[in-house]
């Protein structure tokens, strides 16, 4: 029989798949939403994503929880399964800035929320209320510097490249580093009509095949325009070529992970569709280059009920949760499903995000409530550490109530 060489790459594709089950390792970063990851599992390698919704509805502070805090967590403690690499094109903050939001989630997720500090916080912006000395040795101390060390080392946030070209030639220079190409041979005709023999690509190896490559451009509308044959593409092409050409090359050709964060239009809030009750994102109101939509694997929309003046939604009372509430549906996804929507609470001020109970699930509800009231108490210092040994007692008590639903314990090594 003649020589099967596709199908040999993809059978031993499946086959290893399979075995890397079966010895205990994954085959993708698993979602952290447990009713949700019926419907998306995780992160898979070789997959292009994208985050829409309006402005101001935390589309960033999502896509950082799900494609960098999530991965983050589960490779630093899981070393032996997986490897991990993000390279980070944030084009609307510096990467200092970026920092400091990772600072705050870091300090939130290892306390299981006993530390809630913002990022105005961190930066000491209200006159009588710096920043604490006790954050700062946390911050310090040999245990955070250890999660502060394996974040340098998996994540680059890159802000002084912002156009297609640069972020496909610092992309290809990481997988030149990373992995080589095998090579096939082809046949080659000539300007003259001869044929030759000529070394043409065939595939990529990466040197670790378990590492996860994930390209996060955030927002996508925020890249310079290029020029392709001294003419200018203006937003709208250079959009198309950073997907179209790049990422699907990134994906198809590296098995890297493409994410890119892409604002809504501001017709999708206009007053007709406000009147007609189109206040959800979609593909038909996706800013700049709606085009994008036809490269990715999944598209995941995020609502927010509460920048409409809507009172309950889905069962959820809006006017108790206020801005502390989104909605995740998947949008797009190539491998079918979608439609499920997946109630999250949302705590801006250290970007977090947890699946919320059922509407149905008054203990459930009571405790997320609690939470509410918690954080929105009025204090001048927004964390919770007390040296007093009763109070600390007390606290303890509260915070294990409420630790289960803030924190799932294999997120982090922590004590309470």
């Amino acid at each position: 029989m003649e020589e099967l060489k596709l199908f040999d790459r993809v059978y031993k594709d499946i086959k290893g798949r399979r075995e890397k089950i079966l010895s205990g390792k994954i085959n993708c970063i698993p979602c952290t939403f447990s009713r949700f990851k019926t419907e998306w599992p995780g992160i898979e390698q070789g997959r292009y994503y994208s985050v829409t919704a309006q402005q101001k509805v935390a589309k960033t502070q999502f896509t950082d929880k799900v494609f960098l805090y999530d991965p983050f967590f589960y490779a630093f403690n899981n070393r032996n399964i997986i490897g991990l690499k993000i390279i980070y094109f944030s084009l609307e903050i510096s990467a200092e800035e970026k920092y400091k939001q990772f600072m705050c989630h870091l300090l939130y997720i290892l306390s299981k929320g006993r530390i809630r500090v913002a990022q105005r916080d961190l930066n000491s912006i209200i006159q009588d209320s710096p920043i604490s000395q006790e954050v700062l040795d946390i911050l310090d101390s040999d245990e955070y510097k250890e999660y502060f060390k394996f974040f340098e080392e998996h994540v680059d946030i890159v802000s002084h490249i912002r156009n297609p070209t640069g972020m496909h030639e610092y992309v290809k220079q990481y997988a030149k580093e990373h992995g080589h190409w095998e090579y096939k041979e082809i046949d080659w005709k000539e300007f003259d009509g001869s044929i030759i023999k000529k070394k043409v690509k065939d595939y990529y190896i990466p040197n670790n095949p378990d590492e996860y490559v994930e390209i996060i451009v955030d927002h996508v509308s925020l890249i310079t325009p290029e020029s392709e044959d001294g003419k200018g593409l203006g937003l709208h092409g250079s959009m198309g070529k950073l997907s179209s050409k790049y990422m699907i090359n990134w994906r198809d050709d590296y098995k890297y992970i493409p994410i890119t964060v892409h604002q809504q239009a501001l017709s999708g809030e206009s007053t007709e569709n406000v009147k007609l009750g189109k206040l959800k994102p979609s593909v038909a109101d996706l800013g700049d280059n709606k085009m994008l939509s036809r490269d990715v694997n999944m598209m995941f929309g995020l609502f927010s009920p509460y920048r409409h003046g809507i009172h309950d939604y889905m069962g959820y009372s809006i006017d108790k949760f206020e801005d502390n509430i989104r909605f995740l549906e998947i949008m797009i996804s190539r491998e079918g499903g979608g439609g499920m929507t997946c109630p999250l609470y949302f705590d801006g001020a250290v970007n977090f995000f947890r699946e919320l109970p059922l509407p149905n699930d008054g203990i459930g509800i009571t405790k997320v409530y609690s939470m509410l009231d918690s954080i929105r108490q009025p204090k001048k210092v927004a964390m919770f550490l007390f040296k007093n040994d009763e109070l600390k007692e007390k606290r303890r008590n509260i915070w294990q109530k409420l630790s289960e639903f803030l924190v799932p314990a294999a997120w982090a090594k922590q004590r309470l």
